[in-house]
């Protein structure tokens, strides 16, 4: 099993792009993966598009992530606007 730990919130292009390769690298490298986005308390629109580039993704690879220590506000803006019903492959626990 392996871990990917953020260690920023995800806001701006270059930030995003970094969580999106980094966390790809671990999907295709392991079968068991967790995300820790205890770190993370922001997600901007940019971001919340790398989660579902990622979800495609795992998809392709029959692959699960189980997400643990989000934030209660990032659960809600991603509640709020439906992300977490369409990140099929995302568990939120």
């Amino acid at each position: 099993m392996a871990t990917y730990k953020g260690n920023e919130d995800l806001r701006g292009i270059d930030v995003c792009e970094k969580f999106y390769n980094d966390v790809l690298k671990v999907i295709n490298e392991n079968d068991e993966i967790i995300v820790d986005f205890e770190n993370i308390k922001y997600i901007s629109s940019t971001g919340i598009g790398k989660l579902m580039k990622l979800n495609d993704e795992l998809k392709n690879q029959n692959k699960t992530v189980k997400v643990i220590n989000v934030s209660g506000g990032m659960r809600r803006i991603l509640t709020q606007i439906d992300a977490i019903e369409l990140l099929t492959n995302f568990d939120f626990g």
